[in-house]
């Protein structure tokens, strides 16, 4: 793959943890932002050269009163307007002959992560870092959607927002600031996907570092992002695959969280299928059975024992998502796994690590190691 395989494609990514105005505190929404813009920026995966991504998150030290509160709408809305700028420079300093074929590349990424409702008219919207309780200033993620696509200059338009969906009925829903659209030379594919379905809430989960809670959504999405969301026919990770994949996986990790904390993921707004990411080989079976090792990576005999508990199952998870699954009962696991960070989770409870050695996280390198958790 090219160093930057996609120079036309372009990244905002929002993450709000502080709003002094009066709503609850957040741990997750900077951690899931730089997760996803670090997905954008690599060349193995987003294939976006850093200076097309633009972080706007919030900075320590944390904003204790309204008036230092950061990000607003209007810095969202400049870093929005700085990438439409920039493609736009871009394609001008092209050959004019050329420019209708390398327009038909490009991409507008929005990330958003934070507080979040349904103003009044609107179907979602991110609360910005000093929306108030009786002033919930926000960014109406469908009008944003509608004014790119009117204009058309990015030919695919994809927005993730992990918020929650609150109804406020007395909220206005917030527009871009960006004037009238132009109008588009080509009808613009499109994906809108949100973390949770209308009036119901999204949820973050807790790590073992208070700084590295997560989103249920943003996680099922990174993981999806990374592989485990390739059609295992084709390899790649689509629209239309990826939100399947983040609607099971936030499904299952909310079921038993109790009452009103289920949550589920919407169908996305789209058009047409996106492709992200790369081409992924298919997996053949690994002749010792265990996962196979990716190109360039051998595979090693490790001896899993659990040395804290004696019963229950447990899934062990590869670094591209893939599972497999071992009852403790049975004494120490014996399997061939490839160099790479793995981890061991409860069965059937993605994340959940409770009572394994190290939070169940260990690394295969070299000759491996025999593992003790």
């Amino acid at each position: 793959m090219a160093e930057h395989a996609n120079p036309y494609h372009y990244g905002v990514v929002v993450g709000i943890n502080r709003y002094p105005g009066g709503y609850a505190a957040l741990k997750g929404p900077v951690a899931d932002a730089r997760a996803f813009a670090a997905w954008l920026t690599d060349p193995g995966q987003g294939g976006l050269p850093k200076a097309n991504v633009q972080r706007v998150i919030t900075q320590r030290p944390f904003p204790k009163n309204l008036g230092e509160a950061r990000p607003t709408k209007e810095v969202i809305d400049d870093a929005l307007w700085a990438s439409y700028k920039a493609l736009r420079s871009q394609l001008d300093a092209a050959p004019e002959e050329q420019r209708s074929e390398l327009r038909k590349t490009s991409r507008l990424y929005l990330f958003v992560a934070g507080h979040g409702i349904m103003p009044g008219g609107g179907d979602a919207a991110l609360l910005d870092a000093k929306a108030e309780l009786d002033r919930p200033t926000n960014l109406d993620l469908g009008r944003y959607l509608d004014w790119f696509r009117r204009d058309g200059l990015f030919a695919e338009v994809c927005i993730f927002a992990d918020c929650c969906r609150g109804f406020e009925l007395l909220a206005e829903p917030g527009s871009p600031g960006f004037g009238r659209a132009g109008r588009a030379p080509e009808a613009v594919r499109f994906l809108l996907a949100l973390a949770t379905s209308a009036g119901e809430l999204s949820f973050e989960d807790a790590t073992s570092d208070p700084d590295e809670w997560r989103g249920h959504f943003s996680y099922a999405l990174m993981q999806g992002l990374g592989g485990a969301a390739a059609d295992p026919d084709t390899g790649y990770v689509t629209s239309d695959a990826l939100i399947a994949y983040a609607r099971r996986i936030v499904t299952d990790r909310t079921a038993g969280l109790g009452s009103g904390r289920q949550q589920s993921v919407p169908e996305p707004v789209l058009s047409g299928t996106l492709r992200f990411g790369p081409e992924r080989s298919v997996a053949e079976p690994a002749a010792n059975g265990g996962p196979a090792a990716p190109p360039g990576r051998e595979a090693r005999k490790v001896v899993i024992a659990f040395r804290r508990r004696r019963r229950g199952m447990v899934e062990l998870v590869a670094p591209d998502g893939t599972t497999q699954v071992w009852d403790i009962a049975d004494g120490p696991w014996t399997v061939w796994l490839y160099d790479g960070t793995w981890y061991v989770q409860h069965a059937g409870k993605p994340m959940h690590t409770t009572g394994f050695a190290d939070d169940g996280v260990f690394t295969i390198t070299g000759e491996g190691r025999d593992v003790s958790l």
